[in-house]
C-alpha cells in the first residue's frame, strides 16, 4: 500500500492534538514534512501541546510507522530538471512547487511580517478572523506542500507515495487531484477518528490479523480498480454506499442462518456423541465432532461471496473502532 505525505504547521500543531491512528488503519506509514519536525524538534520554550505532539511524531518515527521527508527548503527548480521525466510530469511538479512558493511567502513572509502591526489595530473578533484566515491559508499551503512532496518522491524514487487534500479551499488556479486520491480521501472518511485512548499495540494487532489482511488487500484492490474506471468520483461514492449497505444487510442475515445452523449441528452432535458414547461407538464420535468444524467452513466459506466483501474491511473497522 502507500504511504500517506502529511504536512502539518505551526498554527494546526498548536491547537490540537496529532491523532494519526485512522491514518494507519488505511496506510502503511505516514511521511512527515520535514521542515516542520525539525522547526518543532529545535523550537525553543514549546508550548504544552507542540511538546505532546512532538513526542507523538517521535514514537511513530521508533516504531518505523513514520519517515521523514526530504528537506524541501533544499529542493531547487534545477533539482526538478535533472530528474529523468516526461514534460508533462516535470510542468505538473513545476506548477505545484510555484504555488507552493507563493503560499510560503505569502504566510511566512508577508503576512508575519505585518502581524504584529496589524493585530494592535484590531478588536478581539478581528483579530480572530484573522489568525483564522491565515489558518486556512497554512492548510491550504499543506496541502500543497503534501502534493509537492508526494509527487517528487513518487515520480523520483518510483515509489507509492499518495497526499490527501484536507481543505476546500483549492480556488487559487490550483492543480487538480487525481481519481485515486480522491477515493482514498473518500474511503479515509469512512474509517472512524480513533479515540486517542486506543492504544497502538490494539491498532497493530488488528493490522497483523490475518482476516484483516485479506479484508483489507480486497479494499485495496477495489480502490485501485474503480480509481482506474472511468466512473466520476460521484459516481464512485454511489458504488461505494450500495455495495457497503448491500454487505452489511447480507452479513446481517447470514449470521442469522449462521447461528440457527451451529445450534442445530450442536445440538445433533451432542445428542449423538451422548448415544454413541453409551453404545461406545468412538468412530461416530469424531465424525460427529468433525460434523461441527465442516460446518464452520462452509460458513466460513459462504462470507466470501457476499455482495459488497470488498469493503468488508471498512465495516469491521468501524465495528472494533467505532463508537461504541
Amino acid at each position: 500500500m502507500k504511504t500517506l505525505v502529511k504536512s502539518i504547521g505551526a498554527f494546526e500543531l498548536m491547537a490540537k492534538p496529532l491523532n494519526f491512528k485512522r491514518e494507519i488503519l488505511l496506510f502503511d506509514k505516514i511521511c512527515y514534512e520535514y521542515r516542520h519536525y525539525d522547526a518543532l524538534k529545535h523550537m525553543n520554550n514549546r508550548p504544552s501541546m507542540m511538546s505532546k505532539n512532538l513526542d507523538h511524531l517521535d514514537f511513530l518515527l521508533a516504531k518505523g510507522l513514520m519517515e521523514l521527508s526530504p528537506n524541501f527548503s533544499a529542493v531547487t527548480f534545477t533539482d526538478i530538471e535533472n530528474i529523468t521525466l516526461a514534460t508533462d510530469k516535470k510542468n505538473k511538479l513545476h506548477d505545484i512547487f510555484d504555488v507552493v512558493a507563493l503560499l510560503e511567502k505569502e504566510i511566512y513572509t508577508d503576512i508575519s511580517a505585518d502581524l504584529e502591526t496589524k493585530s494592535k489595530r484590531m478588536n478581539n473578533a478581528q483579530l480572530v478572523n484573522y489568525l483564522n484566515h491565515i489558518s486556512k491559508r497554512e492548510k491550504l499551503l499543506n496541502s500543497h506542500q503534501a502534493r509537492l512532496i508526494a509527487l517528487y518522491l513518487s515520480l523520483k524514487e518510483n515509489k507509492n507515495y499518495v497526499s490527501i487534500y484536507e481543505t476546500k479551499l483549492i480556488n487559487d488556479n490550483l492543480p487538480v487531484t487525481t481519481t485515486k486520491e480522491e477515493v482514498l480521501a473518500f474511503i479515509l472518511n469512512k474509517i472512524p477518528i480513533l479515540d486517542l485512548n486506543t492504544t497502538w499495540e490494539a491498532i497493530l494487532e488488528y493490522k497483523s490479523d490475518e482476516d484483516a489482511k485479506r479484508k483489507y488487500y480486497a479494499l485495496i484492490d477495489w480502490v485501485n480498480e474503480v480509481a482506474n474506471s472511468n466512473m466520476t468520483i460521484s459516481e464512485i461514492e454511489d458504488k461505494y454506499n450500495y455495495l457497503y449497505h448491500e454487505y452489511e444487510a447480507q452479513l446481517k442475515l447470514h449470521r442469522l442462518k449462521t447461528t440457527h445452523t451451529r445450534f442445530e449441528v450442536v445440538v445433533n452432535t451432542v445428542a449423538g456423541i451422548a448415544e454413541n458414547l453409551v453404545r461406545f461407538k468412538f468412530s461416530d464420535i469424531s465424525k460427529a465432532l468433525f460434523s461441527i468444524n465442516k460446518d464452520q467452513l462452509d460458513l466460513m466459506e459462504a462470507e466470501t461471496k457476499i455482495t459488497g466483501r470488498e469493503l468488508g474491511y471498512i465495516y469491521d473497522v468501524n465495528k472494533k473502532f467505532g463508537t461504541k
